[in-house]
């Protein structure tokens, strides 16, 4: 039997016949099911066993010039009284890279509403300083070669950001990029606590 439709592909084996451009679709459909699927799974990192506890201390080497140094260190207990965003983040991931700027921003407005940053960058400092000097200047940062405090918070996707208030709990993880907004709305829901 002869096909009359140019389009309609069919199976001499089976009485079934489709669309070319449906059978396309159908397997473009799966592609982007199947990849949703995964980049959903990598967005939902189980924090649970970290949240309303205390969050974990590190010391890791400041990277400000002075800083360097004098040998300065820094971790999540220096911000005892004060809420902390935590921000984690590295040269080889191009969402870090994009939002470091606003970082900037982020770190005044914790000046002036009671919270402060500090950005935990995961390589060595030859990689790292050069994006803070033109990004971030100003803004805290510690290096983390080894990967301490990374492991600490077990963040294993950046960008990733934990919020700890003032007593030193861990509230919030934000897992992707957020808005300079949505970052200090985190930071500010817990910064009364503190004074009561």
């Amino acid at each position: 039997m002869a096909n009359p439709d140019p389009r309609i592909v069919t199976n001499p084996d089976s009485r079934i016949a489709a669309p070319r451009w449906l059978l396309w679709a159908a397997a473009a459909a799966l592609v982007v099911a199947a990849l949703l699927v995964v980049i959903d799974s990598q967005q939902h990192i189980d924090f649970a066993p970290l949240l309303d506890r205390p969050a974990p201390g590190f010391a890791l080497p400041l990277l400000g010039d002075a800083d360097r140094r004098q040998g300065l260190r820094r971790g999540p207990q220096d911000s005892r009284g004060r809420v902390l965003l935590l921000h984690f983040w590295a040269p080889s991931c191009q969402p870090c890279v994009e939002e470091l700027e606003q970082w900037q921003a982020i770190e005044r407005d914790g000046r002036r509403h009671g919270y402060d940053v500090l950005l935990v960058g995961g390589d060595d400092t030859e990689a790292l300083l050069p994006l803070l000097r033109a990004k971030a200047p100003g803004v805290p940062a510690v290096v983390d070669a080894t990967g301490s405090g990374f492991s600490a918070f077990g963040i294993n996707g950046i960008p990733a950001t934990v919020v700890i208030d003032g007593k030193g709990i861990v509230r919030q993880f934000l897992q992707g990029r957020r808005t300079p907004a949505a970052y200090a709305a985190a930071a500010k829901r817990y910064v009364g606590e503190v004074r009561r």
